[in-house]
């Protein structure tokens, strides 16, 4: 089992929101559509449960699962130690909408933002819940 969001990715490897809520409003797969990707960022359970276990190795675990394959349809998203402060200017520069930072040695808290784990947004950027899905068009 694992965790994870869909995306439509932009020409750079950027989540595109808007692009995901128009290709959202489509009831099904049409010619020249953007293609979404799901991206994983936590393995929970592999046989067992892994939510107890650091971040740092269930991230290892995740990668030797799944291979990193050129396509669209499945993104595992790397971990990259480094300064949070560091990485957040980074993601800045490159128009990122933020990033999680986790520290290596946190476990997974279901159903809860753990203190070892903090989102940072850039200014001005607008939180994904606040967009209602509406109906889909044809």
């Amino acid at each position: 089992m694992v965790d994870g969001e869909v995306c439509v990715l932009d020409d750079l490897g950027r989540s595109d929101f808007n692009r995901l809520q128009d290709r959202a409003r489509r009831k099904c797969h049409y010619p020249g559509c953007d293609a979404v990707t799901y991206c994983i960022f936590d393995l929970l359970h592999a046989a067992s449960s892994l939510v107890d276990l650091p971040v740092v190795l269930c991230k290892a675990l995740l990668s030797e699962l799944f291979t990193p394959k050129p396509s669209h349809d499945l993104l595992v998203v790397q971990s990259i130690p480094a300064e949070g402060l560091d990485l957040y200017a980074a993601a800045l520069k490159l128009e990122l909408e933020g990033l999680m930072a986790k520290r290596c040695d946190s476990d997974y808290v279901p159903g809860q933002r753990s203190s070892c784990w903090r989102k940072l947004k850039r200014p001005g950027a607008i939180p994904a819940e606040r967009f209602a899905h509406k109906c889909r068009s044809t």
